[in-house]
């Protein structure tokens, strides 16, 4: 019997019956570069799966930057509001994530996956798994968690490849609690060329929604959707309290054939630093701007240009007025989550890692600001019980002195730190260094006068 057979036996074999019926377990499967291979197309475990649920055939990544995407996913929340510095893939501790809200109500929370979680993302999970598909251990691993356990499950499965796929997806149908659970599959990107960076063969993603009452079942819709809709789906489904302040949406109301109010627009971002870009598209267009100074890079009809080969950006005024209005709507509701998610933030409970710290950390500063490249920010140091004096030092032990203190205390810096710049904390004396930290500069979009 396949490892990823016995796997899911493990997971949703056991529960008990009782006259009340259980609530739905829920599963979240992603797969590591997955863009509807064609190798796929004949399997019978993947057409059961395209007849049971609901099609998204417009959905985006939000986020290019490979393990970013899973942040994005957890937290639906945008790559600039999740609270990481360009190159950074992880979480802020402080952002609440889809499995802290199943956890509280009532799920328990695993995820397994071929590698350790970048910092941040096991945030709600009672325990994070780092397993390969073809591990034979991961039976007895999941065995001892789930045991005679009846609660409602909240299981993330992440594979490697879409050749896991087809065998995971039997061993759902096998299980009773497999086949009633709430299950949302979906994929995370690989890089693409430079050139085709913000195109569709670049962006799109497979996301397919299964209710446990298959509503929608065997249904393809157009509606443009996007990575970060993926948690307020599932916790709507789930019936759990949905996350706070998110640009995320739940697809439930599409399914439920609910008419829309307004054009649905989906946002892909790219974070890095050299060339950040933000892509909003419509239903039958897309426009693509810099995060650096707003200009517009490119504007497509993609119901007349499919294949993005044709910008329009100074040739189509009208297509243009429309499709700026919602990328100035989508700047806006960038910069009023960041907003919301700042003034959340607990400044005088920092996260503490060591004897110096800084708050903020990122210092978080408008692209395309004249003063985006540097910020100032508080340091704090608690070098315990030691006696005698401390120095702040600038880049290291070395270094220019900030400040002279006790072993306690903290000290604002001026507008000159840059990102990555260290600060040191030195025993005066000893000249042994107590610890460091390095600043970041987290540079996002800001709301447009």
């Amino acid at each position: 019997m396949p490892a990823v057979f016995v796997l899911l036996l493990a997971i949703f074999g056991c529960r008990e019956a009782s006259s009340e019926a259980p609530r739905p377990d829920v599963v979240l499967l992603t797969v590591a570069g997955w863009n509807w291979t064609p190798d796929l197309a004949g399997d019978p475990n993947v057409a059961r799966l395209l007849d049971e649920s609901a099609r998204f055939d417009v959905a985006v990544a939000s986020s290019l930057e490979g393990i970013s995407q899973q942040a994005v996913v957890f937290s639906a929340l945008s790559p600039h509001v999740r609270g990481a510095a360009p190159g950074f893939a992880g979480l802020r501790r402080d952002r609440r994530t889809l499995a802290e809200s199943l956890k509280a109500a009532g799920f328990r929370t695993l995820a397994f996956a071929p590698s350790a979680p970048a910092p941040g993302l096991d945030q709600g999970f009672d325990r994070w798994n780092e397993v390969s598909p073809g591990n034979a251990e991961i039976a007895e691993l999941v065995g001892e968690a789930f045991d005679e356990d009846a609660r409602p499950l909240f299981a993330y499965l992440h594979l490697a490849g879409a050749g896991a796929l087809p065998p995971l997806l039997e061993a759902l149908a096998a299980s009773e609690r497999g086949r009633r659970a709430h299950l949302v599959v979906t994929a995370t990107l690989a890089p693409s060329p430079q050139a085709a960076r913000w195109t569709d063969s670049s962006l799109r993603i497979p996301l397919l929604v299964r209710p446990a009452d298959r509503q929608g079942a065997g249904e393809r819709f157009e509606t443009p959707s996007q990575a970060i809709d993926i948690a307020p789906t599932l916790l709507s489904l789930a019936g759990a309290q949905p996350l706070p302040a998110t640009l995320g949406r739940s697809l439930i109301p599409v399914l439920r054939a609910k008419p829309r109010t307004a054009e649905w627009v989906a946002v892909s971002e790219s974070t890095a630093a050299a060339d950040p870009w933000i892509a909003v598209r419509g239903d039958h267009w897309k426009i693509v701007a810099s995060l650096a100074d707003g200009s517009v890079e490119a504007l497509y009809d993609l119901a007349q240009d499919p294949a993005e080969g044709d910008n329009l950006a100074t040739r189509d005024p009208g297509l243009l007025q429309r499709a700026t209005a919602h990328l100035e709507g989508a700047r806006r509701r960038l910069a009023e989550t960041r907003g919301r998610h700042a003034r959340a933030s607990l400044p005088s409970t920092p996260d503490v890692k060591g004897p110096i710290w800084a708050i903020p950390n990122p210092i978080e500063r408008c692209w395309g600001a004249d003063d985006a490249a540097s910020g100032s920010t508080v340091v704090h140091w608690d070098a315990g019980d030691r006696r005698g004096t401390t120095q702040i030092r600038i880049g290291g032990p070395r270094g220019q002195v900030m400040a002279t203190g006790h072993m306690q205390g903290s000290q604002p810096t001026g507008s000159w730190v840059r990102d990555g710049t260290v600060l040191s904390l030195v025993e005066v004396g000893s000249e042994r260094e107590i610890g460091r930290t390095q600043v970041r500069i987290h540079q996002m979009p800001c709301a447009r006068d």
